[in-house]
């Protein structure tokens, strides 16, 4: 049976991704391997499903269906860069989110519990809301020499002065791996409940 590499997540309004672009432009020149993720991919990961049978997305759907029914629209806002998982061995490059209700961890909990019943792994340690926007590719001999710079650069940036946005949505995601990037196709779309 065919395969898919699936993902759920949440969709990041223009404004925002116009933000991340602005600041992913301040990494460019910085002489590491930076692979910047495009603008148009650019989302928060509430759960990665990776290979999936065809056959099992009736299920998915089915299982997130009922988590997001009970969800309500919520608000968050990007909060500061980080690194992943240090500044001595640097190789994810991200932006948090406030969130201020925490409906992303709950939500991510909710559907960890539902895909765990479908047979997907749990995910290790605490989920913390993000949004990758590089990933660094480097030799051990470039570690010690750019990671000060990297640091710099991340400390240099002026904090986000970003307004809060709504998350009205949960999205089901194929992510095909090309030679020029990954190309995302929506699968389906889940809104939240407006009350």
């Amino acid at each position: 049976m065919p395969a898919l590499r699936l993902f759920l997540a949440i969709d990041i309004p223009l404004r925002e991704k116009e933000s991340i672009t602005t600041i992913q432009n301040q990494f460019k020149n910085l002489g590491h391997k930076i692979s910047l993720v495009q603008s148009n991919n650019i989302h928060l990961t509430l759960k990665f499903l990776g290979d999936t049978p065809l056959g099992q997305v009736a299920d998915i759907n089915k299982n997130v269906a009922k988590v997001v029914n009970s969800t309500p629209i919520f608000v968050v806002s990007l909060n500061g860069i980080e690194v992943f998982p240090n500044f001595k061995k640097p190789k994810v490059l991200w932006i948090g989110l406030k969130d201020p209700q925490e409906y992303l961890k709950a939500l991510h909990k909710k559907i960890n519990g539902k895909m765990m019943q479908l047979g997907f792994p749990k995910e290790r340690g605490e989920f913390t809301p993000h949004i990758t926007f590089a990933r660094i590719k480097k030799s051990k001999g470039e570690i010690k020499k750019k990671s000060s710079e990297l640091k710099q650069r991340v400390v240099s940036i002026p904090p986000i002065d970003s307004e809060y946005f709504e998350v009205d949505s949960m999205r089901l995601m194929q992510s095909e791996l090309k030679a020029e990037g990954s190309i995302y196709t929506i699968l389906e779309k889940f809104p939240f409940v407006r009350k």
